[in-house]
């Protein structure tokens, strides 16, 4: 953790010693009391905490939030719903790389059994998305959606975005070469990749078939290497 996040903005706060984050401020920061460390509220402002007390049960943790919520570029990222362990890995990579919406979406080669998976009925999902932003010291995370249709998910996009769909056999040019502004959304197929149907509709509403090169990747793959373009080409990378 770069950064320890917190749900909760009062500057005086608890933690029991059994928490994740107490452990990592005890035995990887080795925090003794007076000592202080980077700290944030989440899709807020960041600061400093500081150790102010050690018992047993709990730490006392007293914060001051000096510096505003950073930015967020409006790159949104549009997943055919993968296998869950696929979805942990891309949670937390795009949280790290910066997205600022995901949506996980059914397609018309999508398992939905998926959506059955303890990752989307806890609040695992989340974990994960906190994960990527304590590693990249940013207060943002993304905003999530699943278990809806492509269809119904591309109805809600601003029209006036660009729009691009990750394809190897009908991609037009690499998506190196391809003129890229914000707001934009980058639509990735599932595992088995797009269907005729997905693409006639992607398509039909605006999207530009682009492409990751010859090689065929892994959709947690393809989703870093999209990103990582994306920030790239607009001089973030």
């Amino acid at each position: 953790m770069n950064i320890i996040l917190f749900d909760n903005p009062s500057e005086t706060q608890t933690l029991p010693r059994s928490d994740l984050r107490a452990q990592h401020i005890l035995k990887v920061l080795k925090c003794q009391v007076d000592d202080s460390f980077h700290a944030g509220i989440i899709n807020g402002p960041s600061g400093r905490g500081t150790l102010t007390a050690i018992t047993d049960q709990n730490l006392t943790l007293h914060f001051s939030w000096t510096d505003a919520q950073q930015p967020i570029d409006d790159i949104q990222v549009i997943i055919g719903l993968p296998r869950p362990q696929t979805a942990r890995k891309i949670l937390n990579t795009l949280s790290t790389l910066g997205a600022s919406t995901l949506h996980f979406v059914q397609t018309d080669k999508s398992d939905r059994n998926y959506t059955n998976s303890k990752l989307w009925s806890t609040d695992e999902w989340l974990r994960h998305l906190i994960d990527g932003a304590q590693q990249a010291f940013t207060t943002n995370i993304p905003t999530v959606h699943w278990d809806t249709s492509l269809y119904k998910t591309i109805k809600t996009l601003d029209p006036t975005c660009t729009k691009i769909a990750l394809d190897n056999y009908e991609g037009q040019n690499a998506l190196s070469q391809t003129t890229l502004t914000l707001p934009l959304v980058i639509a990735i197929g599932p595992e088995q990749g797009w269907a005729d149907r997905d693409r006639e509709l992607l398509r039909r509403h605006g999207f530009y078939l682009a492409h990751l090169g010859q090689r065929v990747l892994r959709v947690e793959t393809a989703c870093i290497s999209a990103l990582s373009i994306i920030k790239s080409k607009l001089g973030q990378m």
